[in-house]
C-alpha cells in the first residue's frame, strides 16, 4: 500500500486531534467564545503566539484557530505513549529545556518549518501562569519569526486557569474567551529588533487579557 504524503498525514492528524479536542471540550463543557476568527489568511503560514493559563490551552487553540497547527512543546510530552506520536504527526517541535543549546536548535527548526509552509504555535512564557497574570515572554519566538519572515498572530486566552487549578484533580466549566489579534508582519523588524518585537507582541496580548 502506498505511503501517505507528509501533507496528507498531517491533515489526517489534524482532523483526528481536533476531533479529540472537540470530544474533550464537550465532556468538560467550558463556554468558549472566540473573537477575531477572520484575522488571518488560511493560505499563509503563521506563528501563533499565545499566553498560557491552563492545562487545556492546547485543545482550545486547536478548536479555535481552524488550521493544521504544530506546537513548540517540551520534550517530556514526546515520551507520552500515543500522545507524543500524534504530536509528531501534526508537526510539533520538541525542545529539551535541560539542554543549553536547545534554544538555538528550536529556532532553526522552527524557521525551517515556517519556510516550508507549516504553521506553528508557541507559549513564550515558558510555563503556565495558572492565573490571570501573564509572565514576561522569552525572546526566541521573535528571532524565529524574523528569520523566517513569518507573520505572527497574537492570541490572548482568558480564564482557562479556572477550569483546573495546578495540583488539583477537580475540573469545572468556565467562561473562556479567545481573542485573536491583528496579524503582525515582519516588515518593520530586523535581526536587531527581536526584543522590541517580543515586547510589542507581549503588549498586544496583555491588552486583551481580562484580569479578574
Amino acid at each position: 500500500r502506498p505511503r501517505m504524503s507528509r501533507e496528507t498525514l498531517r491533515q489526517y492528524g489534524y482532523r483526528t486531534t481536533t476531533g479529540w479536542a472537540g470530544i474533550m471540550m464537550a465532556i468538560l463543557k467550558p463556554r468558549i467564545s472566540v473573537r477575531g476568527e477572520d484575522r488571518s489568511d488560511p493560505s499563509q503560514p503563521i506563528l501563533i503566539v499565545s499566553n498560557h493559563q491552563g492545562e487545556f490551552d492546547i485543545p482550545i487553540l486547536l478548536l479555535c484557530i481552524r488550521r493544521p497547527l504544530g506546537f513548540i512543546a517540551k520534550r517530556e510530552l514526546a515520551r507520552i505513549p500515543l500522545v507524543g506520536k500524534w504530536m509528531e504527526i501534526i508537526g510539533c517541535l520538541f525542545v529539551d529545556r535541560q539542554n543549553a543549546s536547545a534554544a538555538q536548535d528550536i529556532i532553526r527548526r522552527g524557521v525551517e518549518a515556517l519556510k516550508t509552509g507549516d504553521s506553528l504555535a508557541i507559549f513564550p512564557e515558558g510555563t503556565r501562569s495558572d492565573g490571570p497574570e501573564m509572565r514576561r515572554f522569552k525572546v526566541g519566538f521573535a528571532r524565529m519569526a524574523i528569520r523566517a519572515g513569518a507573520v505572527i498572530l497574537p492570541v490572548a486566552i482568558n480564564h482557562t486557569y479556572k477550569m483546573k487549578a495546578r495540583g488539583s484533580y477537580r475540573i469545572q466549566p468556565a467562561d473562556v474567551t479567545v481573542m485573536i489579534g491583528d496579524p503582525i508582519p515582519m516588515d518593520a523588524y530586523g535581526e536587531k529588533d527581536a526584543l522590541r518585537l517580543t515586547r510589542d507582541v507581549e503588549a498586544s496580548i496583555r491588552a486583551q487579557l481580562e484580569l479578574d
